[in-house]
């Protein structure tokens, strides 16, 4: 069993693994969980750490509003 600890204003993070841009061995994140959320993200600056760069993220952005 995982737990999890809730930080300031109720925030969890959740350590998962993604597969690197160009990579196969898969590297751990903390994603942030919002539970009253529709959709969840990944910060950019998670996915520049392993190696999804601007140019990637502008092509496949989903943006809904």
């Amino acid at each position: 069993m995982t737990e999890f600890n809730f930080e300031e204003y109720g925030r969890v993070y959740i350590p998962i693994n993604v597969k690197p841009q160009n990579g196969t061995i898969l590297s751990p994140i903390e994603f942030k969980a919002d539970t009253g959320a529709d959709h969840t993200t990944i910060s950019k600056m998670d996915l520049a750490s392993i190696g999804y760069d601007m140019a990637w993220i502008k092509r496949n952005v989903v943006i809904l509003g």
